[in-house]
């Protein structure tokens, strides 16, 4: 075989080496990836296509043992990511990523496997045999110090198909699986008060409909599937109803489809059921290479895709109001860049930078930002940059079960506000042997411990002055109960449907929800706001609203589902989109019984006017941008303008007005933290400066400006 391919045209065509293994493969853009071997025939090196001037991808595989044939590490771009260590029996006794974050071992026994990761948790596998295959009967965790002792279990049919499972806590699910594999039902927290289940219908190998049953034995909302039984189409989906079993209404989209000569997909429209008969139509057209080509929604507007290159990249894609964006990709098929085109404003380029991992190291931004990602060899990240090459490290030590945060910190100083390092922002969460957080501590006696229940939810939480908050679960894992460090109790009661029925806070007081068939809220009764009840129209959007005091609000939509109007007794709000050259699926004016207000905006949707007019007058705000994008002007109903500069980096550097008659400076001299950007001083127009200090843990600890205002700030460690 020396090519395959596609009823739509696309194809791999494959060469072989002299040891008759697949030496290239090349896909329909000619692109071609290289295979390597060793003088055993194992696969040594996969190389990617590259781009021009770059170093191509390569992944390395290794083996170092006895046996040739035992893959014993990978290795990426000569760096090694993984290691495997075997016993003689040619079983894994050792799996490795680089730097031992990860890692587990591997002991065997008779019908079980216990595997110890690298935090030192041992969770031992237990296999039976049913119709002479090896399944998974329980699983074992043996207890550490941080961590508990439990077991879960999986029990199976004589046919071999799970009969039933036991969580960490003995929670049940109970499945029903007719003799052909089919499953007839999963009850969830079977056998208690709390109990769900699922029931699909099946005709044939397809589902008919889905019921979902509340713990009282009655089902609540059901989904049924139509399908095409003829045609090219036969089989695929042609309807989806969605029946409220409470209070009868339903919701119902339909499939259609054409086909190309190929086979493939032509057009896809779907069409929902709207109130008072009308209906929504989406429809999607395809190329003949099945790539999307457009989607037109229900208010006739079109987006659309163009340019594909033959692994299916989008050269060009163009949104519903007409305004461009090219990418180009690398033969790897890794996104190199986006370029906005903006009528009468020029380009907006986003470019990206990859490792030989085809992981984004770097994000470049038009206007000088730059965000940065670093991996270590196991792939993980571990630093995220800007665009100084400052970076936030998070380090882990598996040995020790921590992680560490920590980037440079800088304070402020002097009438012109200059930055100086002083030590680094830090903090340290110590893991459990799940690797679930389990301390974490600041820099000035900070402490909150993490404890869980047998299932992993969050059992306790504990400050460094011993204040416990406590948590309780149902069989479902759904939160029943909070004990506040000062006794106060909060209790939550879920209804037959396993909604949320009712909470009472430590007041003893309660609120209470009832629900349709969808999940939607049918009313809401407080002491404070007594009982609101909400109406919702056949495709569940809101319709109407009914407060405590008798008064009704009511809402329309339009076609897709945007607010269009809100009234009340006395008074009416409307919402209008899609108004001017760029206003497409964006909201362009709002009227009430003031005024109205309406908003403009250019091509990259950025907002470019808000005039509000109130009682006959009319106060209009504006904006101006550069060429990145960046606000350059933002103008007030009276004539005032803030101008904004920047630095190469893309941070306001500086912000000016003409209150005066003439530019002022408002302030200038900003400051900001290294990788986390956050602005901690600057220099007012009055020569003024402004510092804000930031304690270690990064919490405000002062605010000052020089012989006029000096702000400290302490915290407790409650």
């Amino acid at each position: 075989m020396d090519k395959i391919t596609h009823t739509n045209g696309k194809f791999i065509q494959l060469t072989y080496g002299s040891n008759g293994r697949v030496s290239t493969l090349k896909d329909t853009s000619s692109k071609i990836w290289t295979y390597g071997y060793n003088t055993n025939g194992m696969l040594t090196s996969v190389t990617a296509p590259v781009q021009s001037g770059q170093t191509a991808d390569v992944r390395g595989y290794l083996y170092e043992n006895a046996d040739p044939t035992l893959l014993t590490g990978i290795t990426i771009n000569g760096v090694r990511y993984s290691t495997y260590s075997y016993y003689p029996d040619k079983r894994v006794s050792q799996s490795a990523l680089a730097g031992g974050e990860e890692s587990d071992s591997f002991v065997y026994g008779t019908n079980k496997t216990t595997v110890t990761n690298a935090l030192g948790q041992p969770t031992v596998y237990n296999f039976t045999t049913v119709l002479g295959e090896q399944k998974i009967s329980s699983v074992e965790r043996t207890g550490t110090s941080t961590c508990g002792a439990s077991s879960a279990s999986t029990f199976y049919t004589a046919q071999g198909y799970i009969d039933y499972t036991l969580d960490w806590k003995g929670n049940r699910t109970q499945y029903n699986v007719d003799g052909t594999g089919r499953i007839q039902s999963v009850t969830t927290a079977y056998g208690t008060a709390d109990a769900l289940k699922v029931s699909n219908i099946w005709s044939g190998n397809q589902i008919d409909h889905v019921d979902f049953i509340g713990t009282n034995g009655v089902a609540y909302a059901r989904t049924t599937y139509g399908y095409h039984t003829s045609g090219v189409a036969n089989g695929r989906i042609a309807s989806i109803t969605m029946d409220d079993l409470k209070t009868g209404k339903q919701k119902k989209t339909t499939y259609a489809y054409t086909f190309n000569a190929n086979g493939t997909i032509a057009t896809k429209t779907i069409t929902r059921t709207l109130p008072a008969g009308t209906t929504s139509v989406t429809t999607i057209t395809y190329d003949a290479y099945g790539n999307i080509a457009t989607r037109t929604n229900g208010l006739n507007q079109q987006e659309s895709w163009s340019n594909y290159d033959g692994l299916g990249r989008p050269g060009t894609y163009t949104d519903i109001n007409g305004v461009s964006t090219t990418m180009v990709f690398a033969p790897n098929t890794n996104l190199l860049s986006t370029t906005l085109t903006v009528p009468g404003g020029g380009t907006r380029t986003t470019t990206y930078t990859y490792n030989n991992n085809r992981q984004v190291t770097d994000i470049n931004f038009g206007d000088g930002r730059v965000k940065r990602y670093r991996y270590n060899a196991a792939t993980r990240l571990y630093q995220t940059g800007d665009a100084l090459g400052k970076f936030e490290t998070v380090a882990i030590n598996a040995p020790n079960k921590t992680v560490t945060s920590s980037s440079e910190r800088h304070v402020a100083a002097g009438s012109t506000p200059t930055a100086s390092v002083s030590g680094s922002f830090s903090s340290t969460t110590a893991l459990d042997s799940q690797g679930r957080p389990y301390t974490a501590s600041g820099n000035a006696g900070q402490l909150v411990n993490y404890r869980y229940d047998l299932n992993g939810n969050v059992e306790s939480v504990t400050d460094a002055a011993s204040h416990v908050t406590r948590y309780e679960y149902d069989a479902q894992n759904r939160l029943t109960k909070s004990t506040a460090a000062d006794g106060g109790v909060t209790t939550l009661s879920y209804d037959n449907d396993g909604m949320l029925e009712s909470v009472q806070d430590p007041r003893l007081l309660t609120t209470t929800y009832t629900y349709n068939g969808f999940g939607d809220v049918v009313s809401r009764t407080s002491p404070d706001t007594g009982t609101t009840t909400y109406a919702y129209d056949s495709i569940g959007r809101l319709y109407t609203e009914t407060r405590a005091d008798n008064v009704t609000i009511t809402y329309g939509w339009d076609k897709l589902d945007r607010p269009t109007t809100r009234t009340s007794p006395g008074i009416a709000n409307t919402f209008t989109y899609d108004e001017g050259t760029y206003g497409k699926g964006r909201l362009t004016r709002t009227n009430d019984g003031t005024g109205q207000m309406t908003f403009t905006y250019n091509a990259a949707g950025e907002l470019t006017s808000k005039a509000s007019e109130i009682y006959g007058s009319t106060y209009t705000n504006g904006w101006t941008y550069d060429t990145v994008g960046r606000v350059s002007t933002m103008s007030y109903p009276y004539g005032l303008v803030l101008t904004y500069a920047y630095d190469s980096y893309g941070r306001v550097s500086g912000i000016t007005s003409n209150l005066a008659g003439a530019s002022a400076t408002l302030a200038t001299n900003f400051l900001y933290q290294p990788a986390n950007l956050q602005r901690y001083a600057w220099r007012f127009g009055n020569g003024l400066p402004r510092l804000v200090t930031l304690d270690t843990d990064g919490r405000i600890a002062q605010m000052s400006s020089s012989g006029v205002h000096n702000v400290t700030l302490g915290y407790n460690n409650a």
